[in-house]
């Protein structure tokens, strides 16, 4: 065999695995855009922060534990771009798609024809045993200095059936909020970026006993998992915040 043909031979082989690595890109690529734009079953795994600037899905992973749902309108002349879980529970999926049509009802019910305003709801999932959590981030731009931010969360026992919010805790501990208060304001107290604020009035309002400083939870792992806003203990500039406080702690028995 000459020189010449053995690198005719070379040549051929590197194009042939060159061509197989475009082909496979191209079908990745288009599997992609495909799931994006289609109805298919597909879920986000995207940071916030990230979607928040983005406005859109740039990658997705399949999920086990729900379907995700899009909500991609123009209305009048402003945005609405939301995502939400369907997951096997019925009773859940009500309530989710409760809040979030009231959430979008709201929104159209504040928007002025001639100015382009926008909402963004996006959401966490969190999983403990039997319990089911959702975080759901939403952001109003109302053409201010910046966006109006806040949280929600809705919570499920699947073995019992039932939605449980603050008012299911308090029924099960009516001492509960005060519990949390006090391990809340105190685990805060120590954060850098708390001490570095200087403004102590504002995370005792932000933590004293009341339904609404605590009404955002989850169940994780090591315990309850409290969210507290932008404003609610910090200004604005510093974001949201969060208290993991032990179930034993707030003498909260969880089941399998």
């Amino acid at each position: 065999m000459n020189l010449k043909f053995t690198r005719k031979i070379k040549l051929n082989r590197k194009n042939m695995g060159l061509g197989l690595i475009i082909l496979l890109v191209g079908a990745i690529t288009l599997k992609v855009i495909y799931d994006i734009n289609s109805n298919s079953v597909i879920s986000v795994r995207e940071e916030y922060e990230y979607l928040k600037e983005t406005m859109s899905l740039i990658s997705i992973v399949n999920s086990e534990d729900y379907v995700l749902q899009r909500v991609n309108e123009k209305y009048k002349n402003s945005n609405i771009e939301v995502y939400y879980p369907v997951t096997k529970y019925d009773l859940l999926n009500k309530e989710v798609k409760k809040i979030i049509d009231s959430r979008i009802d709201k929104f159209k019910q504040d928007v002025k024809d001639e100015i382009e305003y926008s909402l963004f709801i996006n959401f966490d999932m969190y999983r403990y045993k039997n319990y089911y959590g959702f975080l759901f981030h939403v952001l109003v731009d109302f053409a201010g200095a910046h966006p109006n931010t806040n949280l929600f969360t809705v919570n499920y026992n699947s073995k019992d059936n039932k939605v449980i919010n603050i008012d299911t805790l308090i029924n099960s501990n009516n001492n509960i909020i005060n519990l949390m208060s006090k391990y809340s304001y105190n685990i805060l107290l120590q954060d850098e970026k708390i001490k570095e604020i200087k403004m102590p009035h504002m995370l005792k309002d932000g933590t004293v006993a009341s339904k609404t400083n605590y009404d955002n939870f989850v169940f994780g792992r090591e315990g309850l998992i409290v969210f507290f806003e932008k404003y609610q203990v910090a200004p604005y500039a510093y974001g949201e915040f969060s208290v993991n406080i032990p179930y034993v702690e707030l003498n909260l028995k969880i089941t399998e």
